[in-house]
């Protein structure tokens, strides 16, 4: 008798211990689609800001190419449409970074990764300026949620806009590493360098940067020396405690 209020006391835990894991799964699981929508919320409102954004501007150049046409001065139009042209192309680019990065075939780190090195490679052999990538191969196997891999991504890619535009250099490094616990990322140039403390109030590149890394849980520093370069470093836990 005692054997079978043993077994049927077992199968009742054992039945609970079921009903709780399953509950912590729907739980697990309606917190991910939660996520999900907010995700894809952040980034349709980003893309509608962005669109509104282009075509106002794209509007307001048009109408003035209208009036310096009119007023026959062709230079000066022929340069408000070098304008919209730029317009429209950062708008092509952000809306083909978005469609890459919700589509599926590209949830790994290797290819997030692998995107950022064709674009370092594009954008720097048209200065003449050296580019050099070292990833982790423990990091290029994991799997990030989206909106980290997104904002990573942004913060990234606008450093290397930077660099190519202001830095002079000879030559770029991106190294993404992990140390212990922590991942490490770091673009690192040699070139002309600034102070940090002007740019940080006036440079609105800077600070979304550091506004980005904040909502990735990273740590964001800059250091840059006149002559001697700049380097941009991100810190945070590896894994994030998030992902």
């Amino acid at each position: 008798m005692t054997s079978w209020i043993i077994i049927i006391t077992l199968i009742n835990l054992l039945s609970l211990a079921i009903v709780l894991y399953l509950l912590w799964l729907r739980k697990k699981q309606q917190r991910l689609i939660k996520q999900l929508e907010l995700v894809r919320l952040r980034i349709a409102r980003d893309l509608h800001d962005d669109i509104g954004a282009t075509l106002s501007s794209i509007s307001f150049y048009s109408d003035a190419v209208k009036q310096r046409i009119e007023a026959d001065k062709l230079d000066a139009a022929l340069q408000i449409i070098d304008k919209m042209g730029n317009q429209s192309k950062r708008m092509i680019d952000a809306m083909n970074d978005i469609v890459w990065m919700v589509n599926p075939k590209n949830d790994g780190t290797e290819k997030l990764l692998e995107r950022l090195e064709d674009y370092g490679k594009g954008l720097f052999s048209s200065k003449e300026i050296k580019f050099i990538c070292q990833f982790d191969s423990e990091v290029l196997q994991s799997k990030f949620w989206l909106d980290w891999r997104r904002d990573f991504y942004l913060i990234c890619k606008e450093g290397m806009n930077n660099a190519a535009k202001y830095s002079e250099s000879k030559t770029v490094e991106f190294l993404v590493n992990k140390k212990g616990q922590n991942l490490e990322v770091v673009l690192r140039d040699n070139g002309i360098g600034f102070n940090v403390a002007d740019k940080l109030k006036t440079s609105n590149g800077l600070l979304n940067m550091k506004v980005r890394a904040e909502r990735i849980g990273a740590n964001f520093s800059i250091k840059s020396e006149l002559d001697k370069g700049t380097c941009i470093q991100l810190n945070m836990s590896y894994p994030p405690n998030w992902v």
